[in-house]
């Protein structure tokens, strides 16, 4: 790849540099730095220029680091490499505008979708949540018809079922899909996956569809899940409790 020949970097840019270095020469101390290494047979990060590169530039299209956005470890950590150094390199390349991705960058990216999609979902956990919810018919449960159980001991197939749901739940509500976020959520519990996540979540899309009635329920059956669980009353700053205060005012004011 040609360098562009009108490369410079600004003053307010090596000046943004100069911070983000003597930030990341912070974050970490050199205990914290020698577990990494020890946890990693003395190895430093693998030296992935392409992934890394392409993440930086996909980053830099949504923050910029003179926002006072910090720098994320993982460029170092994950990619092995330097974002002060590649910063440089990628101006000279023409891929960068200072912090600006240029439209030669922008199709860098476009060229390397694939290296995203797996950044962002390293484990694809986001992918099979996608593809059971094309495969899933849902099932309608009622909440009264939810028997609460000691999450603590819920058995390792219930477990994976619930988690998988939830996963669903999670995604069908980044789509918006609240009610059917909720149905998923109901069904998780029916196998006996009751996480306290799980009630958080389903607050929130009952809150999203207006349905106070229903977050109140909602929330009374997360105290009980609680309560079961722990063998204790809730404290009166619990977030269960004040999410409860909040959703009965709106509950009078939707009357």
């Amino acid at each position: 790849m040609l360098f562009s020949k009108s490369y410079k970097l600004s003053k307010e840019t090596l000046d943004t540099l100069k911070q983000i270095k003597l930030t990341l020469d912070s974050r970490y101390t050199a205990n914290e730095l020698n577990d990494f290494f020890t946890f990693n047979d003395g190895q430093t990060p693998e030296q992935r220029t392409l992934e890394g590169q392409t993440i930086m530039l996909w980053w830099l299209t949504k923050y910029n680091p003179d926002s006072k956005r910090e720098v994320p470890s993982y460029f170092y950590f994950k990619y092995g490499i330097s974002f002060i150094d590649q910063v440089k390199l990628l101006n000279k390349k023409g891929l960068l505008n200072q912090f600006e991705v240029t439209e030669k960058g922008k199709k860098f990216i476009q060229k390397h979708q694939d290296i995203i999609e797996q950044h962002k979902d390293p484990d694809g956990i986001k992918q099979r949540a996608k593809n059971d919810i094309k495969n899933h018919i849902d099932i309608d449960i009622n909440l009264s018809d939810v028997t609460l159980v000691n999450y603590d001991e819920s058995l390792d197939a219930s477990f994976d079922k619930g988690y998988r749901l939830f996963r669903m739940a999670e995604q069908l509500s980044k789509e918006k899909q609240y009610e059917r976020s909720l149905k998923a959520i109901f069904e998780a519990w029916s196998v006996g996956y009751q996480m306290p996540v799980t009630f958080q979540r389903a607050a929130i899309n009952a809150r999203y569809l207006k349905n106070y009635e229903m977050e109140i329920a909602i929330l009374k059956l997360a105290l009980q899940s609680e309560t079961l669980t722990h063998g204790k009353q809730i404290d009166e700053d619990n977030w269960i409790k004040q999410r409860i205060e909040r959703a009965s005012q709106l509950a009078r004011k939707n009357v």
